[in-house]
Order: structure tokens, then sequence, then C-alpha cells
């Protein structure tokens, strides 16, 4: 047993992903406070409506301006989503006030053991900075504040998803617009939905490996979080 046993594959997370965007689309809360953030979504989900999404990789890049701490700021969000298993990572970044370099950058990846880490990491974990991603380049966005060249800790967290990572957006930079999102009982629909999907194998995983004969000193579960 692993603790990423159970875990979606690619196409069905791609295809989970692709149902996000349409019931975000159609959700229509959003549209009025976050504009930027509507029209993207509509944007990406014509961009892969009838894409074989076994086939082809699943990437978003998504920014519009909100609140944060009584200040605008422009916020960033992005997925990565390659083959079954080469890449599954999502980003939160944040802007200073002048969008001119970037002030926090959280990555959150899905990384099975062996694939071409220098060291072990945690399956499921979270990095501060990270390099950029060329659509942040393209914007002429720096990223001289986040030493980006330092790759560690990676900190074991839960599985991660587009719906998931809004939500936290939402929640985190919570303002009297994106309560009105988050309380809102069609959103919480979405949110369960999501939590069950990625969360429900992976809380299952967890609790057999604790409840069982093989969690010892020798195999503890921060072994199993690096999926040993």
């Amino acid at each position: 047993m692993k603790i990423f046993d159970n875990y979606p594959q690619s196409t069905e997370f791609k295809q989970n992903e692709l149902k996000t965007l349409e019931y975000i689309k159609n959700f229509g809360l959003i549209k009025s406070p976050f504009e930027e953030l509507a029209y993207s979504i509509e944007e990406n989900f014509s961009i892969y409506t009838g894409t074989d999404l076994a086939k082809f990789p699943f990437q978003l890049h998504i920014d519009f301006l909100m609140e944060v701490e009584e200040e605008i700021h422009r916020i960033i969000i992005g997925a990565n989503i390659q083959g079954e298993t080469d890449i599954n990572s999502y980003f939160l970044a944040m802007c200073d006030k002048e969008e001119k370099q970037l002030i926090r950058k959280f990555h959150f990846d899905f990384a099975l053991p062996g694939t071409g880490e220098s060291q072990s990491v945690p399956t499921f974990h979270l990095q501060y900075g990270g390099k950029s991603t060329q659509s942040i380049i393209e914007k002429n966005i720096g990223d001289e504040k986040l030493d980006h060249w330092l790759s560690l800790p990676r900190l074991n967290f839960t599985p991660m998803n587009l719906a998931l990572l809004l939500d936290m957006v939402f929640c985190e930079f919570s303002t009297d617009d994106t309560r009105k999102v988050y309380e809102h009982p069609n959103w919480r629909s979405l949110i369960i939905k999501n939590e069950k999907f990625l969360y429900e194998n992976y809380i299952k995983n967890l609790y057999n490996h604790i409840s069982s004969q093989k969690y010892t000193k020798s195999y503890l579960l921060r072994d199993f979080y690096y999926g040993k």
C-alpha cells in the first residue's frame, strides 16, 4: 500500500478539471466581482472542450485582480498536467501593487518516487518559490524577491486541483465579495465533490497505514508521505 494508491488517473483528473471550468462558467456568481477570472475560465473551457484529454496536456494560466489585506493585487494561478505521472503541478502567486514583481508563489505538486528529483520528496507537497512560468516571464513580472534558486523545503500537503485551489484563494483572501462565492451553496457543492474526488482515497490510505501492523518506528507516517 502506498499513499498514492487509487489516485485518479491522468485522463480522469483532466476530465474533472474540465467539468470544474464548465461548472464555474455556468455558476455566475464570480462574474461581477471577478470579471477577469470569469472570462479566463470561459476561455479555457472553450479551449479544452472537444479536446482529447487523454493525449494532450492540460495547462492553465489565470490571473485576475482581487483585494488582499485592503489592497488590490494581481493573483496568478496555474496548472500543468502532462502524461500519467510526468507532471501534475499547480501554483498560486501574487504580484506587488505595481504588478512588477512576484511577492508570493506556492507550488502544489504530485511527484511519484523516482521522478527525477535530486532527493526524496513527499508525494504530495507544497513548495515556496520555484521558477517562473513562461506566461509570467512574457508579462515582464520579475521574481527576484523569491530567491527561486532554492528548491527546498518541499512540505507534505494534501492533493490539489483547480476547484480546491480557487477555494483556498477565496477563503484565505477573504472579503465580502469572496464570501459571497465560497459560502454559496452551489460553490460548496463544487468543493465537496472535489474534496471527495481527491481526498477520499488519500485519507483512507493514511488511515489504513496508521492502522496496519506495518506502522512501526521503521515505517513511520512520515515515510509513507514520501511514497515509501
